[in-house]
């Protein structure tokens, strides 16, 4: 199985690796201008772009792992589904959810849609 070869390679984990610690990196400045602001306007653009493209990223290594590996390696009753399951779980959630769904929603439903909600 091709998808299989993919997501087990040396390449395609250490760029999941990469990009959780860039993440991390991210959230971390995100947490550390809600505390104290001096961030220019630029810069917190480039973080809201970061965040999407860190959900794009994730929600695909999830698609790719699902389509390596079924629904099974994914169901909470064993200790790695657990984990599987964790972070399918934030990525739809934290992800998908919070960082497409909700803006979208609220951008639609808003008086003046185009006010930059979805960034």
């Amino acid at each position: 199985n091709i998808w299989k070869a993919i997501v087990r390679s040396v390449f395609f984990e250490s760029l999941c690796s990469f990009m959780i610690l860039a993440n991390c990196c991210s959230m971390g400045v995100q947490a550390h201008e809600e505390v104290m602001p001096t961030l220019s306007d630029g810069f917190l653009t480039a973080l809201k772009i970061g965040e999407h493209v860190f959900t794009a990223f994730f929600l695909l290594e999830l698609l790719m792992r699902l389509r390596a590996y079924g629904l099974k390696p994914f169901q909470p009753s064993s200790g790695a589904g657990c984990w599987n399951f964790v972070d399918a779980f934030l990525v739809m959630v934290t992800g998908v959810l919070l960082n497409w769904i909700i803006p979208l929603i609220n951008m639609v439903l808003s008086n003046n849609p185009l006010d930059g909600q979805f960034l």
